[in-house]
């Protein structure tokens, strides 16, 4: 009940925000920064709330006043429990991703010394 299924949600992968995007342009030829991807080392967020030639720009204030208004559809009740769900299981869950994926596998030394020997972590 209330969930879409994966026909409905496939042409929803290819939206943007296109609020952001349109802000990220902005600010990326504001600062000199190039194209929007060389912004990506920059702390945009950051340009935008230091009170720079960012911070004073319409967009920019239109950006920050509507991403920090909650949404009308937002259930505090329900967001309170999916934070006290994440918070009791983090660790649980980030010690099994952590054991139990390549990153503890790789790091075994008897693992590593069989990936060295057959050339598996070599470059072809």
């Amino acid at each position: 009940r209330g969930h879409r299924t994966a026909a409905q949600l496939a042409p929803l992968r290819r939206l943007g925000d296109l609020r952001a995007d349109a802000l990220l342009d902005r600010v990326s030829a504001k600062q000199g920064l190039g194209a929007a991807n060389d912004a990506f080392e920059e702390d945009i967020f950051e340009l935008i709330q230091s009170g720079g030639a960012a911070a004073s720009d319409p967009m920019a204030k239109d950006f920050l006043a509507h991403y920090s208004t909650p949404p009308s559809w937002l259930d505090e009740s329900k967001l309170q429990r999916g934070q006290g769900v994440f918070v009791r299981y983090l660790p649980a869950a980030g010690a099994t991703l952590y054991y139990v994926s390549l990153v503890g596998g790789f790091s075994a030394p008897l693992v590593t010394k069989v990936l060295r020997a057959t050339g598996y972590l070599t470059a072809a």
